[in-house]
C-alpha cells in the first residue's frame, strides 16, 4: 500500500484491546470487547458579553468535560469484570478500576492510539434483548464514569 494512502485515508475496520486493572493488577478474562464508545472529551466555555457591544459576545474557556465510556461485548460465562460491576450495582460496593484502551493498525496490529482513563467507576450494564427466534450474539452493555482521560498518539 502507498505510504500516501496509509497517512491520508481513514482504516475502514479498527481493531482495539482493552485492559481493565484493578490495583496495578489487569483483570486477565475482559479484553475482547465488540465495541466501545465515549471516547470524547469537550472543552465547556462561559458567555461572556463585553459592555456596549450587544450583538458579540466573547466565549471564555471553562473546563474539560466527557461523557461515560460503554464497553459492548458478547455474553461469556465468567468475567471478573462483569462480577466487579455486579458487586457495584447491587451490593454498592465500590472500587475505582483503571482503564487503557489501545488501538491497533489494521494491517499490523502496531498500536496507533491509546487512552487511559483514570478513577473507573462501573455505573450501569445492560444486555440486549432475549429473543428465542434470533441467531445474533447476546450483547452486554457496560458503562462506566471516569475523573481523567489520557490519549497518547494521533491516529484518531
Amino acid at each position: 500500500q502507498d505510504v500516501h494512502e496509509h497517512l491520508v485515508w481513514p482504516s475502514l475496520s479498527h481493531r482495539f484491546v482493552a485492559t481493565f486493572f484493578s490495583n496495578y493488577v489487569p483483570l486477565a478474562t475482559d479484553y475482547a470487547f465488540n465495541r466501545i464508545s465515549g471516547l470524547a472529551n469537550k472543552l465547556d466555555v462561559k458567555p461572556f458579553y463585553q459592555g456596549g457591544d450587544n450583538t458579540g459576545v466573547v466565549n471564555l474557556p471553562d473546563r474539560v468535560s466527557h461523557g461515560n465510556i460503554t464497553f459492548h461485548e458478547g455474553v461469556r460465562s465468567f468475567s471478573l469484570l462483569k462480577y466487579r460491576l455486579y458487586d457495584s450495582l447491587e451490593e454498592f460496593s465500590m472500587s475505582n478500576l483503571t482503564v487503557i484502551v489501545i488501538m491497533l493498525d489494521h494491517q499490523t496490529s502496531i498500536p496507533l492510539v491509546s487512552w487511559t482513563f483514570s478513577d473507573v467507576l462501573p455505573i450501569g450494564w445492560s444486555t440486549s434483548d432475549l429473543n428465542a427466534s434470533g441467531n445474533e450474539v447476546l450483547l452486554n452493555t457496560l458503562e462506566f464514569s471516569y475523573s481523567e482521560m489520557l490519549r497518547i498518539g494521533f491516529k484518531a
